[in-house]
């Protein structure tokens, strides 16, 4: 039962990624950037490195497409890490 689950779930977050991508690259280029920062930055943070957050500080402050990417990437992209590492834990499920 787990390993079907464990599937299952994995389908889904490769079917999530995939239109992610596609939704991103209908967004505008500062969004884009921003979005790939913060996701980077959320993955870090989730998996518990501790890192530089990775931010543009000037953008982030004077470009709200930057602000609202960076914002959107952190958050999606800690969330989705988070559930990742969970899943890896024995007896997650």
């Amino acid at each position: 039962m787990k390993k079907i689950v464990f599937s299952a779930l994995s389908i889904m977050l490769f079917v999530g990624c995939a239109s992610t991508q596609t939704w991103l690259k209908t967004k505008p280029v500062p969004f884009q950037e921003g979005y790939e920062a913060g996701c980077v930055s959320g993955e870090e943070r989730a998996g518990y490195t501790f890192s530089t957050l990775k931010k543009n500080e000037i953008r982030y402050e004077n470009d709200p497409l930057y602000k609202e990417g960076w914002d959107e990437g952190y958050s999606r992209c800690f969330s989705d890490k988070e559930v990742e590492i969970c899943m890896r834990r024995p007896g997650a499920f």
